[in-house]
């Protein structure tokens, strides 16, 4: 991503607790909405020497609290192959995602191979709905400005959102606005 015109490094957009420069292939997480680097990246550990996992680190989490997240799918999408293109130049790669990582995971592929030429040898997606499914055009007509905390909540749960995590006030909190961001973006995205 790009802030006041530098380069922030691949190294903050990418988290790879485990590099293995041999590695024949590449998967690339995408969290879900309001998740981490750390629980994706850490399956490196489960595969073989030759595939090296990352996961793509947000603005507004873990390391980039002060950075805004993008206004639109599309802004965010573009950045990122931007910032990354090199990266995905350099050997194969394939893309996971869960959530709301799916539908970015989606939209990045998508973007590669149109604008690039480029494409993940495979893309997994999990806990999402197609792109072109009824349920995600339902929340994509969700009024997220006028919403409620108690009805992002509703949603969250609809969605299959842990209960458990949300007995905590600051973890319900931050869960709240990062879920309202990532329909928000959703609402984008086409």
């Amino acid at each position: 991503f790009w802030v006041v015109g530098v380069f922030l490094g691949m190294d903050h957009l990418i988290d790879c607790q485990y590099k293995r420069s041999d590695a024949l292939c590449r998967l690339i997480c995408f969290s879900w909405a309001g998740g981490g680097t750390l629980q994706l990246a850490r399956w490196s550990k489960l595969f073989s020497s030759s595939i090296e996992v990352s996961s793509v680190r947000l603005p507004e989490r873990e390391s980039r609290p002060k950075e805004p997240l993008a206004k639109d799918m599309a802004t965010i999408v573009d950045e990122m192959t931007s910032a990354l293109l090199e990266y995905f130049q350099e050997k194969p790669f394939a893309f996971f995602g869960h959530s709301f990582g799916s539908y970015m995971c989606f939209a990045v592929a998508l973007h590669l191979k149109e604008k690039y030429g480029l494409e993940p040898t495979h893309l997994f997606v999990s806990a999402a709905h197609g792109p072109h499914s009824t349920a995600l055009l339902l929340l994509k007509v969700i009024p997220i400005s006028d919403a409620e905390d108690e009805d992002i909540l509703s949603y969250m749960q609809i969605l299959g959102g842990n209960p458990e995590l949300l007995e905590n006030e600051e973890v319900k909190k931050y869960a709240i606005c990062t879920f309202r961001e990532a329909l928000r973006l959703l609402q984008t995205f086409s």
